[in-house]
């Protein structure tokens, strides 16, 4: 391996494991239920306090609620990329392999997102 693959894999590595920690920190810390309808947030002391600094601005709640439907966008571009594959390839199997595994995971979390939501 390269040096440069492995630096990469390196700090790739280092952000995986901060992102667990951080998880595992939301999950344990001052988790108190003061979000909508109870539910528990992480953090509590200091999300509130800066709540209650920043306010509710609702053209900020309106951009960032838009915004959401860009990733589901992007889901549709490479859904579409898949269906022309598809189409001109004429087999499940010649449609290229990283957009297969990616429409995989793309059914895992939308069923985890309907599970979710009963």
């Amino acid at each position: 391996m390269k040096k440069n693959e492995k630096k990469s894999l390196l700090i790739g590595s280092i952000f995986i494991a901060m992102f667990a920690v951080w998880t595992v920190l939301i999950l344990t810390v001052d988790v108190q239920p003061l979000g909508q309808n109870g539910t528990g947030i992480g953090f509590a002391a200091f999300n509130c306090w800066f709540h209650h600094f920043t306010g509710v601005n609702m053209v900020i709640y309106t951009i960032t609620d838009w915004m959401g439907l860009v990733p589901v966008a992007i889901c549709l571009s490479f859904a579409g990329i898949g269906l022309v594959q598809l189409i001109k390839r004429r087999s499940l199997f010649r449609v290229d392999a990283d957009i297969m595994i990616l429409g995989v995971y793309f059914v895992i979390v939308f069923l985890a997102l309907q599970r979710n939501e009963l």
